[in-house]
């Protein structure tokens, strides 16, 4: 779990119209709880990042949705591969949007472990419906 130090606080103000000197004015103030404000400053754990992955491998994928859903929950190793997928296209996309200097060589790299991870997973999907 990877965690980043940030002075974040969400807060809330309700305001009223005081009768006697109509304008208004504050009556109640809300702040972020600690709990939620720790949440917020809390990246995604490794199974959020591998159900993303899933999701997106679902939106790849379309005919294998079906497989997908099935080894999502009986297969760790399954878990790892959307986690990779999730990390390499999250990547990509950090590419494509915004290259950096040197970086131009990475957006065509990551595409192919993107795609190389889509067929890795389409094999085990294919195998798994070729069982008994």
């Amino acid at each position: 779990m990877r965690a980043y130090r940030a002075s974040v606080t969400v807060t809330f103000s309700i305001f009223a119209v005081d009768r006697r000197e109509n304008e208004p004015r504050r009556v109640a103030l809300f702040c972020t709880p600690p709990a939620r404000k720790e949440r917020l400053l809390t990246m995604d754990t490794a199974r959020d990042a591998a159900h993303r992955g899933l999701l997106k491998l679902m939106l790849r994928l379309p005919l294998l949705r079906g497989e997908l859903q099935l080894l999502w929950p009986n297969d760790p190793s399954f878990e790892a591969l959307c986690e990779a997928y999730e990390d390499a296209t999250a990547t990509l996309e950090r590419l494509v949007r915004r290259p950096g200097d040197g970086e131009d060589g990475l957006v065509e790299e990551y595409r192919g472990v993107c795609q190389a991870l889509e067929s890795d997973v389409a094999i085990r999907c294919r195998a798994r419906m070729a069982r008994p």
